[in-house]
């Protein structure tokens, strides 16, 4: 354990090794907006609505356990999108927060994952919303503590390596 540990660390050659924890890289799969099952993906969220479709072979002849119902997904449309919101006001957007529709009065979804994303300095989101309310540039609210925040659908990854948005 410990001089495992301790070995490792000292073996740095002046690259910059650190120690990093779970945090830390829950925050770096945010920034690169990458599903983690339980949050964005789950029994009722398949790689279809979180936006991993192109990692599903559809090809002829292809099955695997539960292709028929992602393929019946496609066909008849998907009723649901992960988005990316950037909050428009200072707010901390948080796991199973409301997502409403731009005049407040109606919920239309719920935050999977948000946080203050350090590499970016923006308060960011990933949440699921109707396919009619997905499209980069839609005006949304979040509901943070009962009071309502101006967010806004944004491009996902909110990062690359080398390229901040």
């Amino acid at each position: 354990g410990i001089a495992l540990f301790e070995a490792i660390m000292e073996a740095d050659d002046g690259d910059g090794l650190v120690a990093a924890g779970l945090g830390c890289r829950d925050t770096l799969r945010f920034e690169a907006s990458m599903p983690l099952y339980g949050q964005e993906m789950d029994e009722n969220h398949g790689p279809l609505v979180a936006g991993l479709g192109r990692f599903v072979a559809f090809g002829k002849g292809t099955y695997f356990v539960g292709s028929s119902a992602l393929m019946e997904q496609r066909e008849k449309g998907l009723p649901a999108k992960l988005v990316g919101l950037e909050m428009l006001e200072r707010s901390v957007p948080r796991t199973g927060y409301k997502v409403l529709d731009e005049s407040g009065e109606k919920e239309i979804g719920y935050i999977t994952t948000g946080s203050y994303t350090p590499t970016l300095d923006k308060y960011l989101a990933m949440a699921y919303v109707p396919v009619e309310a997905s499209a980069v540039g839609t005006k949304v609210k979040v509901l943070v503590r009962n009071k309502q925040y101006a967010a806004e659908v944004v491009k996902m990854p909110f990062y690359r390596r080398g390229k901040k948005k």
